[in-house]
């Protein structure tokens, strides 16, 4: 029988016998000698070598795993299908793979670098004494930390510690669910918020603060600027040293506090344009000028401004 009208055999293994036959050896027959040896034998001719020493050898432990042989001491891959190499590596979890130096990973896992630390089920750790301890978590930098399920921290000693945020720049924490922080040390502890600049905390859920040592503490609340707050709920402040304190309230400018709800408070109100008509009923007529709008009369001679009721 033909080899090719063979039936393929699906679950072979590293002691199974072949046949084959050595071209070198004429003492059966002038084309070569046929023999058997066990798979293994033909696995190992494909194992790279130097130095008299296989590069490759077996973990310690785990089903096929594997870990470079360059006589270091500490690396090791106990996890079934693992790899690990560099120095002092541990890839310890199910198909893991570490590498660079004393680096570990767990199942589904990859490290590299210099110390870092994937601990967590598929994450990713990188660069300089990274952690990624959350779920399907994203560790690169330096001393940053992922802690948060599918969070990512990247930067120098950043921190995402919350569900599916994101942290970067320098020293940024991002703990709230769905948060971003980037920066300089800014924080962003509400759900879904957003901090950004220096020293900015974003605490209410949906928040933003921008800027620098800005506050935003209202809920759906957004701060701009260097020292102002927005603690009211969907209040808006942009400038120096202000509060924006009262529900839907807004402030524009430096050292102004606004508690009112539903208030626009501003230093000094300049208005560019202003619309000019030649009475009242010309004004209440204009379908485009909302009621509560300004508007001059052309046959004043003051200075006066009329309101549209």
């Amino acid at each position: 029988m033909k080899l090719t009208d063979r039936v393929e055999y699906s679950a072979a293994s590293r002691t199974d016998l072949i046949h084959i036959v050595v071209t070198g050896d004429t003492s059966q027959n002038p084309a070569g000698s046929s023999y058997k040896i066990p798979l293994q034998k033909v696995i190992d001719l494909f194992v790279v070598t130097g130095s008299s020493n296989t590069i490759w050898t077996t973990g310690s432990t785990g089903q096929y795993s594997i870990k470079a042989n360059n006589l270091t001491t500490g690396i090791d891959a106990t996890g079934d299908y693992a790899v690990s190499e560099g120095n002092g590596t541990l890839a310890y979890g199910l198909a893991s793979h570490a590498e660079g130096n004393q680096t570990s990973a767990s199942t589904y896992s990859h490290s590299e670098g210099q110390f870092t630390k994937a601990i967590a089920t598929t994450t990713h750790a990188e660069g300089y004494q990274t952690t990624a301890s959350g779920f399907y978590a994203h560790a690169e930098g330096y001393q940053s930390t992922a802690s948060g399920e599918t969070s990512h921290a990247e930067g120098y000693q950043t921190v995402a510690g919350g569900i599916q945020n994101h942290a970067e720049g320098d020293r940024s924490r991002a703990f709230g669910q769905t948060s971003h922080a980037e920066g300089e040390l800014t924080t962003a502890n509400g759900s879904v918020s957003h901090s950004e600049g220096s020293q900015t905390i974003a605490s209410g859920n949906y928040s933003h603060a921008e800027g620098n040592t800005t506050t935003a503490l209202g809920i759906y609340s957004h701060v701009g600027g260097n020292n102002s707050i927005a603690s009211g709920s969907t209040s808006f402040v942009h400038g120096q040293n202000s509060i924006a304190g009262g529900s839907g309230s807004s402030v524009l400018g430096n050292n102004i506090t606004g508690t009112t709800a539903n208030t626009l408070f501003v230093n000094t109100l300049a208005l560019s344009t202003i619309r000019n008509y030649v009475n009242d009923s010309g004004a209440d007529a204009d379908a485009t000028l909302a009621s509560g709008g300004l508007y001059t009369l052309s046959a004043s001679t003051g200075r006066a401004i009329y309101r549209k009721p």
